[in-house]
């Protein structure tokens, strides 16, 4: 038994690392296309700000029909004015927090008007930024593709390779391997 796996050493050390680089160029490709999935809580920042957009949108849509606003989907119209009473416990107390104040309809629509503004001034914003992004990501991928640059990260990744006591272990026994017989050189 022993004869014979040292008579066939150089077989069974280049099956080793045909089966090694097979099972890292898997994993490689496997750790490249592995995108993180989007977190939690920006899908539902997400979904919050678009039914607050629909919303919005249906009560413009709405008032410059002249329609009623919908008692189950939005809020209750307010009148012109509206009074809060006093508590009736101190009398003092409450005049001091609680103060009179009217709202009337046409400072709602500003309201609501400017709120719908800041809406779009962020829709606007980040439609920019994945722009900017977009056209970041595709120089990117053009300045990888050139010559170059691949040339380089080739480099790098032998070099990277080479770091490690393993991969260098690995390195010198595939040069005996697969490189010039010890007799011929």
């Amino acid at each position: 038994m022993l004869d014979w796996l040292l008579h066939n050493a150089s077989k069974i050390a280049a099956a080793i690392f045909i089966v090694i680089s097979i099972v890292r160029s898997i994993r490689q490709a496997r750790e490249r296309d592995a995108t993180p999935p989007p977190p939690a809580g920006d899908l539902e920042q997400e979904r919050r700000e678009r039914e607050v957009r629909e919303k919005i949108r249906r009560r413009i849509r709405e008032r410059q029909a002249g329609l009623p606003a919908e008692a189950e989907s939005s809020p209750p119209v307010f009148p012109e004015k509206v009074e809060v009473p006093s508590p009736p416990i101190m009398p003092r107390a409450a005049a001091s927090i609680a103060e009179t104040k009217p709202v009337s309809l046409a400072a709602e629509m500003e309201r609501q008007q400017r709120l719908a503004d800041q809406l779009r001034a962020i829709e606007d914003a980040k439609a920019l930024a994945a722009r900017r992004a977009a056209h970041q990501a595709a120089e990117q991928t053009a300045a990888a593709q050139t010559p170059a640059a691949l040339r380089r990260g080739a480099r790098d990744e032998l070099l990277s390779d080479l770091r490690e006591p393993s991969s260098l272990r690995r390195a010198f026994l595939v040069r005996e391997v697969i490189g010039t017989p010890a007799g011929l050189r």
